[in-house]
């Protein structure tokens, strides 16, 4: 991916069903809660590292309430830049290193996220909190009814 045309290649995956996919799978493994808080609906899903946009892992995105999001960009200068690898499947290449303000944030959001969930977890939550639409679907299942 080259520097030059990234803000363009990145604004437009983010629009792309591929983006739109993940996200919901993310939202969906945090209930719409906010991973960073725990106590407003996710709205937004934040990477917690850039290195493989557009092949993310689910565990390298959190899903966030929009002021904790804005709240971790705030705290790291890790915004969206050009990674410098492409990850291909079965490719030897190897990353390169990952920032220590990225590292450090990324571990500070995965702690964050670990409790939120937990705190969550222990208790149920506000069904106002929630999208009715989405809770009762579980993760994975989309063609569980088509097979049966």
């Amino acid at each position: 991916m080259s520097a030059q045309n990234w803000p363009e290649l990145y604004a437009d995956y983010l629009k792309s069903q591929q983006w739109a996919d993940k996200r919901d799978r993310v939202l969906r493994r945090a209930n719409y809660h906010c991973e960073g808080c725990a106590q407003r609906p996710a709205t937004d899903v934040h990477h917690l590292t850039y290195e493989h946009v557009t092949q993310e892992f689910l565990f390298e995105l959190v899903a966030l309430c929009r002021e904790c999001h804005e709240r971790a960009h705030e705290q790291s200068d890790d915004r969206p830049t050009a990674p410098t690898w492409t990850p291909k499947h079965g490719s030897s290449q190897r990353p390169a290193q990952e920032s220590t303000t990225a590292k450090a944030m990324r571990h500070r959001l995965g702690d964050l996220a670990a409790r939120a969930r937990a705190k969550l977890m222990a208790s149920p939550a506000p069904a106002d909190t929630l999208a009715p639409e989405h809770v009762e679907e579980p993760i994975g299942d989309e063609h569980a009814e088509e097979a049966a």
